[in-house]
């Protein structure tokens, strides 16, 4: 029943696209200015499809009963988010496949990525080959930004967001008003997301979490929030802008928001991963423990809904 609910959702909201009288490729749930609860809008989008959903087969879950519907919330932390592969890793061993993601700003790229090949074994080839370009560039700037665009294009040309098989949700602002983009060509959406120009609509200058409320209308029954940034942060290539901005995002994930849940990544120099194989190694641990506890909240739901 909640996946019959969830596909009612999904054709509820293209229902109220087809109305748009605008035409363009991007679709967001719209987010009042004092976070009251949210109408949901299509700002110029054709189809709203979320694509098929991943398997609920888990071996360590019980077999007979509806598997909730999982969303996991990702602090941005530049290219320590590399991390949150780490602990996709431990949740793929489980059998948990999260249906919905939440991140922003280059966290986005190996979330992507996993959405597109639910593998984390393909995201870390990808990655590797990415970052392997990257290394040395001064993030933000436009030669990084012009190897990120052409390593999107390769990876996903014309894709739209809203046609793989887990949801991703982008928050930005639009019109002042907190958003969650939900659809429209993945390429565009992240290259929108690293855009630190964008001072009005950028979600990394202004991190929030109070659209957090508003994601069961997507049909989530639980939801993780996790951070890959560091306490403290440094940079070894980039500009003091930039360092206020994770510095900021540092201290909101970890201080201000008060409900993420930290990888324990020991790496400060959010712009230099000197090697992916100790990063993954230093958050192992953690990751496990996280995994095992998003195990226990999936049991806990099957037992509550047991009769439902």
């Amino acid at each position: 029943m909640r996946i019959l609910y969830f596909f009612f959702l999904i054709i509820l909201v293209s229902c109220q696209v087809s109305k748009s009288k605008t035409t363009s490729s991007l679709s967001v749930v719209d987010i009042d200015n004092k976070y009251t609860t949210p109408e949901v809008t299509s700002i110029n989008s054709s189809e709203n499809v979320y694509g098929p959903l991943a398997s609920e087969e888990n071996n360590n879950l019980e077999q007979s009963v509806t598997m909730p519907i999982i969303a996991l919330d990702f602090a941005p932390a530049l290219y320590n988010s590399l991390a949150y592969i780490g602990l996709l890793e431990k949740l793929e061993s489980k059998k948990i496949k999260p249906k919905l993601f939440i991140t922003s700003g280059f966290s986005l790229i190996p979330i992507f990525l996993y959405s597109k090949y639910q593998n984390t074994n393909r995201v870390n080839f990808k990655m590797f080959s990415l970052m392997s370009k990257l290394k040395s560039k001064k993030v933000f700037s436009q030669k990084w930004k012009n190897i990120i665009n052409d390593f999107l294009l390769d990876e996903f040309k014309n894709t739209k967001q809203e046609s793989l098989p887990s949801l991703v949700l982008i928050p930005t602002y639009k019109n002042k008003r907190l958003s969650l983009i939900y659809s429209g060509e993945i390429v565009k959406n992240i290259l929108n997301s690293i855009n630190l120009k964008k001072i009005k609509n950028n979600f990394l200058l202004r991190p929030t979490s109070h659209y957090r409320n508003d994601l069961k209308q997507f049909g989530i029954d639980l939801s993780f929030n996790l951070s890959a940034i560091s306490k403290e942060v440094t940079l070894k290539y980039s500009s003091g802008f930039v360092y206020g901005v994770y510095t900021k995002l540092s201290g909101y994930s970890h201080y201000e928001a008060n409900d993420y849940i930290s990888l324990g990544v020991e790496n400060k120099t959010i712009d230099n991963i000197k090697n992916t194989v100790d990063l993954m190694n230093s958050i192992n641990k953690k990751s496990e423990e996280i995994s095992e506890m998003i195990l226990k909240k999936i049991n806990s739901w099957i037992e509550r809904n047991r009769n439902d």
